[in-house]
C-alpha cells in the first residue's frame, strides 16, 4: 500500500480502504425480473458471507460482465424450470456473447 510519512494514515483509514476494495462474490441468484422503472432485466442476488437481508437486484448487464458463466447456468436451470424470463435471459446473453 502506498504510504507517505507526511500523510496521516491511521491504521482505521487502512483498515476501511481495504474493506471499500474488496469486492463482492456472487453465491448464487434467485430469481430474476423486470425493474418496472427501466425496463431492464435484473438478477437477486445472494452475496457471500452476507445475509438474506443483504440480497439485491442487480442488473443483467452488469451480472453477465462480472460472472458470465454464473449467468449462463442460471438461465439454463431457468429453462429447465420453464421460469418466467429465462427466454430473455438467454436472448440477452447469446446477443451479447456474438457481439463480443
Amino acid at each position: 500500500m502506498y504510504s507517505d510519512d507526511k500523510l496521516d494514515i491511521t491504521e482505521e483509514i487502512k483498515r476501511q480502504f481495504a474493506h471499500d476494495n474488496e469486492s463482492y462474490q456472487v453465491e448464487k441468484f434467485h430469481a430474476c425480473r423486470l425493474n418496472p422503472e427501466n425496463h431492464q432485466l435484473e438478477l437477486l442476488v445472494e452475496w457471500k458471507g452476507f445475509t438474506e437481508d443483504d440480497n439485491s437486484w442487480e442488473p443483467l448487464k452488469n451480472l453477465y460482465e462480472d460472472v458470465p458463466e454464473l449467468v449462463k447456468n442460471f438461465q439454463k436451470k431457468m429453462r429447465e424450470e420453464k421460469t418466467a424470463y429465462a427466454e430473455e435471459i438467454e436472448d440477452y446473453t447469446r446477443g451479447l456473447s456474438q457481439s463480443s
